[in-house]
């Protein structure tokens, strides 16, 4: 099995079933894309609040906020 290594600026999502997902996963604030709204075909879930107050500290600090 393969596993990518850990970034510094990762968020583990701790709530898989609210963010829709199966599987551990995590949020990488570096490699985060705009995309077109038309072209999202659909949204897994959404980050519980204790996920996205941390990433929004990860984006803080990535962004030199």
């Amino acid at each position: 099995m393969s596993h990518n290594a850990p970034w510094s600026c990762d968020v583990a999502i701790t709530d898989l079933a609210r963010a829709g997902l199966p599987a551990p996963s995590v949020v990488r604030a570096a490699k985060i894309a705009c995309i077109e709204p038309a072209r999202i075909e659909r949204r897994a879930g959404k980050l519980d609040k204790a996920t996205a107050k941390a990433l929004a500290q990860k984006l803080k600090g990535f962004l030199g906020g």
